[in-house]
């Protein structure tokens, strides 16, 4: 782990963002704010507001800057000036979704050789990208859904259907997350719905088929050096048709329960797929990994990873530490010692 002298040097957290989990990024960012400052770490609290606006939202007083709440960091190229003035020492990135988890945030970083938080560029870039982890994973022998795609103005719809298997199907933007612009199709008026509200989050929509069982997700932290830590595995249960974005962040039916119901054997193979989910994408710090598994048949198959997972007190990677009895400090400082 870095080591930060408290009194003298900073920690600036990044949150908020461009992408349509914004608001999502802001209570995380927040949330870690919070406890950063709670235990004497003195830390900043950023807005992405878009690709040319920074502000200050919780400033800091020690001994080598002292900045104003009204402070603003009005284009990118004064944030990569201002962010070596101000002397900021380790970012905690907080960010989801577009320029926060696809790597270029982290391109950034790297650029400013400022260490951060979480995975580096080519891994955020995959996990951000479906089809390519799909397609990078199979390799490996990670049990993934069978996938179509459909890219705006270049597929034709009718050539696609030929190849589909029955309904109902999943679809759902290739990249995105915080399941914003996911559906179930039924019949073919509800997939050409279905693709255009995810093409409304991605120039990209995804067509699956359907895998039965119950949703899980277990949270890693790890780096390319270290030994992966795995958390325990958490069942996933909404009162929604699907875990989408109103059952994760506002429904009072959905339940997350850590440990997982399953049996012994199936959330320790879970809990290795996504140990080797994070390594085979080269992920650092903290990634979440999605599964469905089937109890009846024993079938698991990955869904999706998150590398900047959400982290406020709606989500599930917090829940899962607190289910083994480690703080929310812990956790952040678990994360910044394997990124």
């Amino acid at each position: 782990m870095k080591q930060f002298n408290k009194e003298t040097e900073i920690l600036a957290v990044f949150s908020g963002g461009i992408s349509n989990e914004r608001e999502v990024s802001l209570r995380s960012g927040k949330a870690i704010y919070d406890t950063f400052k709670a235990n004497n770490y003195n830390a900043l609290l950023i807005d992405v507001n878009t690709f040319k606006s920074f502000q200050l939202l919780e400033s800091c007083v020690c001994e080598k800057v002292r900045l104003e709440k009204e402070f603003e960091l009005e284009d990118i190229r004064y944030l990569l000036r201002d962010m070596k003035k101000i002397g900021i020492d380790y970012v905690f990135n907080a960010l989801h979704g577009e320029f926060g988890e696809d790597g270029k945030f982290s391109a950034i970083m790297e650029l400013l050789e400022i260490p951060y938080s979480g995975s580096g560029i080519l891994a955020s870039a995959l996990g951000m990208d479906k089809l390519k982890c799909y397609q990078i994973l199979e390799k490996f022998d990670i049990p993934v859904p069978k996938t179509y795609f459909y890219k705006k103005n270049s597929t034709d719809l009718f050539e696609l259907l030929t190849k589909l298997p029955d309904f109902p199907l999943f679809i759902k933007p290739n990249s995105g997350g915080s399941s914003l612009g996911i559906s179930v199709a039924k019949n073919l008026i509800d997939l050409e719905i279905s693709i255009k509200n995810a093409l409304l989050h991605d120039s990209t929509a995804l067509i699956q088929e359907i895998a039965l069982g119950t949703e899980v997700t277990c949270p890693v932290v790890g780096n390319s050096e270290n030994h992966s830590f795995v958390f325990p595995v958490g069942l996933i249960s909404s009162g929604n048709e699907l875990f989408d974005y109103d059952a994760k962040y506002s429904s009072d039916k959905t339940q997350e329960i850590f440990p997982a119901p399953i049996s012994g054997e199936q959330a320790e193979k879970i809990q290795k797929l996504a140990i080797k989910v994070h390594e085979i994408l080269g992920c650092k710090g903290l990634s979440r990994s999605d599964f469905i598994v089937n109890e009846k048949t024993g079938e698991i198959k990955f869904l999706e990873i998150n590398t900047s997972p959400g982290m406020s007190g709606a989500s599930l990677s917090p829940k899962a530490a607190a289910s083994i009895n480690l703080n929310f400090i812990q956790l952040l400082e678990k994360i910044i010692q394997q990124s």
